[in-house]
């Protein structure tokens, strides 16, 4: 994230941002454990040690609608209208996922 949209976000808004890149970093980290020490070893029991520290709906719900404002205001000052249709396209896609993952509409 560039300084322009840190710098325009809210105490709030800063508070989710940092808590979304830790658990995106700290599950980047873990993944890349667990695959430099299965690498060449069986795996078949790999998935009943791993447990899901993905963040709750609600939590995600509300990171979203968050980031969500400070994203689509930067898109709209720069791409401008052709920026605003890919946000949308995207946007579809992702519901399109949230109601095949049985999650309902985002």
């Amino acid at each position: 994230m560039n300084a322009t949209i840190r710098d325009g976000l809210t105490a709030d808004e800063h508070k989710e941002v940092d808590n979304a890149t830790e658990v995106a970093v700290g599950s980047g980290l873990g993944i890349s454990h667990v695959i430099e020490a299965s690498s060449g070893k069986d795996q078949s029991s790999l998935g009943k040690k791993m447990t899901n520290n993905s963040a709750p709906p609600v939590e995600s719900k509300t990171f979203a609608a968050i980031a969500q404002s400070a994203v689509r205001k930067v898109i709209e000052e720069q791409p401008g209208a052709e920026g605003a249709a890919m946000r949308n396209a995207m946007l579809t896609r992702y519901r399109q996922g949230c109601q095949l993952n049985g999650e309902g509409d985002a």
